[in-house]
This record gives structure tokens, sequence and C-alpha cells, in this order.
């Protein structure tokens, strides 16, 4: 809590200024620039160091490219993170099917800060992609600047030219006599830079046209069956001990006539045996409840 009040007061004395001159003619787009600054809050930066971000977005009256100048500030002690910053800014050259045209970084001793260049292709999304990142730091503050130009790949060239010109003119707006050396070595293992959790790069695709696979959820294999089961027993069962008992009476009666004890039956058609078998069906469960009345009636 302590460490976000700070970076409050710190990103607040940082001017909101243009940190970029943009080509002649360009119009500013806050609508288009508060949509990316929100997703830009989202996302880590610095190795997951608490940070405040702005975003300023300019277009030519052709449609057909954009620049996006997006600035991250966070406490000087997130100065280990430009390591990951970096990694994250150059992300896009990492993507399949992506023509790189320049991955470039480099750590300006004179100047005092970090550089990052990056210009690729995406062909299946019809995009060219030119970016340059600057980040610089004092005693208090990392400030990084990223202006990235995204255009159409039939983009007139001198439109792109134009705008690639104008990421020369990044500014941190950190005095060059207040800024401390930064490094582009690898954090400690286990620092706080070191553990933080990778960032989705806005620079080409923030994410949000990422599309997850249909979740199938398959239903419960654990159903007990078990009642299903000896419930169709029981019907099976008792049809076999009415068969038994049909067939018992049947060879009694043949006996008795055999004997004169009993006249003769009439023959039966096949529709009324057709029919003792379907009641006989319909009665299962009945039966099912006194499976042993036909032994009591035998002995």
């Amino acid at each position: 809590m302590r460490a976000a009040i700070v970076l409050l007061a710190v990103a607040a004395g940082v001017a909101r200024a243009d940190r970029i001159t943009a080509p002649a003619g360009w119009q500013a787009k806050p609508e288009q620039a508060a949509e990316h600054e929100a997703k830009q809050r989202r996302l880590s930066h610095f190795g997951g160091a608490p940070n405040d971000a702005t975003v300023a977005v300019y277009a030519p009256a052709e449609p057909g490219i954009v620049l996006y100048v997006t600035t991250i500030v966070a406490l000087a002690d997130a100065a280990p993170g430009v390591r990951a910053e970096v990694t994250d800014h150059k992300l896009p050259a990492t993507a399949a099917g992506v023509e790189v045209k320049d991955s470039s970084e480099r750590v300006d001793v004179v100047r005092r800060e970090v550089e990052s260049k990056l210009a690729v292709h995406d062909k299946a999304a019809q995009l060219v992609t030119v970016s340059r990142m600057v980040i610089a730091g004092d005693a208090k503050k990392v400030v990084g600047v990223t202006g990235d130009c995204i255009a159409r790949d039939d983009i007139d060239r001198k439109v792109l030219d134009a705008c690639s010109g104008a990421l020369a003119t990044l500014d941190p707006q950190i005095a060059l006599a207040d800024r401390v050396a930064l490094s582009l070595a690898a954090p400690p293992a286990g620092s706080a830079a070191s553990t933080g959790s990778p960032s989705l790069s806005p620079r080409l695709d923030d994410g949000s046209r990422v599309q997850m696979p249909p979740i199938v959820v398959p239903q419960d294999s654990q159903t007990d069956r078990r009642p299903i089961y000896i419930g169709a027993g029981l019907v099976v069962l008792a049809l076999v001990f009415w068969w038994n008992r049909q067939r018992r009476e049947k060879f009694e009666r043949d006996d008795a006539v055999a004997r004169g004890d009993a006249p003769a039956e009439p023959e039966r058609s096949g529709d009324a045996d057709a029919e003792d078998l379907h009641a006989a069906a319909e009665g299962a469960t009945e039966t099912k409840t006194e499976p042993n009345k036909g032994d009591a009636d035998e002995r």
C-alpha cells in the first residue's frame, strides 16, 4: 500500500505533456487513447513492479495507420525490471509467421538510457509495426516510453516513414544530469523482477482477439448404474419364473389329459400366446416382488 501511494505521488509529479513530436498534420485521438490506456493498466510492466500507464494516440486524415505513445512510470527500485520490459517489447518478433525486419537493443552509456527497436510484418494480419522504446531513470523513478506505428501493409510508404521518423523524438522527460545508469542484464534469481509474470505485448496484438478453444464438459463418469442393472435382472428373472411355471402347468395338464383325468383343452392360436407374453411383460414388476411364489406352489 505504501509503495502504491509513493508511486501515485511520483506519477503525479511527472508531466503528461507529449513525449513525442507527432508528424505534421496528425491529430490526437483521445477516445482511442483512453481505451488503450485501460488495457495497458491491466498489463505487467518492469517485471511486475507497481507502475502507472498513460497513452496518447495520433493519426493522419487518411485511414490505415495509427501512432501509439505509451508511457510507463515505476519507482526507482523497478530498475532491475528493465530487462523484462525490453523482452516484452520484442515479443511480437517471436510470433509465428511474422517477418522480422529489425529487433535490436542497446544501452546508451552517454545518454544513460536503454533503447529497443522493432520492425515486423504480419502477413496474415496484413499489418506492419515499427516500434521504438526508450527507458531512463533517476533517483526516484524509472520511465519507459514506447512509440508504435501500426499500419496496413499497403500504406503509402511516405506516410509510414513520417511515423517512423517521429519515433526518434521519443523523450522520457528526465534531465540528462539527473539520470542514473541502467542495465540490460538479467535480474538476480529470486528478485521481484525475475519472478514477475510475463505480460501480453500490446504492440502488435494486445490479446483482445485471442480465442479460447471450446471447453468440453464430460458427463459424470462416476454415476452409479448398479440399481439399473439390478432392476433389469429382476425383470428377466420374473419372466423366466413365469415361463417355467406356464410350461410346468402345461405339462401337468397334458399328463392329466393322457390319464383321462381332465378334458382336452381347445387349441390356442399364436395370437393368444402373444397376448399371454405381453401380459406377462406388463406384470413383470408385480411378479418380481414374489419370485418364489411358484416354488411355494410346487411344494
